[in-house]
């Protein structure tokens, strides 16, 4: 899943919103259907550690990268804020 530089900014702005008017289901168990949490641990149970493929095609084309490390850096941030809203 790749994430934009707009879902990023909205985020920020999601996660500094003052608590009362921040929506927020954590803790909120009532609000999701049990069934719906036993599909998604079967869908992840069948997903493999290792996406071999991926691993094979990156270091097949590790010499084509060249991606300055403040780029990789606003992407771990992005992503990390990304899951926080999961």
């Amino acid at each position: 899943m790749k994430i934009s530089d707009d879902q990023i900014a909205k985020v920020i702005k999601y996660l500094g919103a003052a608590d009362d008017t921040a929506p927020s289901v954590y803790g909120r168990h009532d609000l999701i259907d049990p069934r719906l949490v036993e599909e998604v641990k079967r869908h992840l149970r069948d997903l493999p550690d290792v996406r071999e493929e991926r691993v094979r095609f990156l270091r097949a084309n590790l010499h084509v990268y060249d991606v300055p490390p403040e780029a990789i850096a606003q992407k771990i941030i992005g992503r990390a804020f990304g899951d926080q809203l999961r």
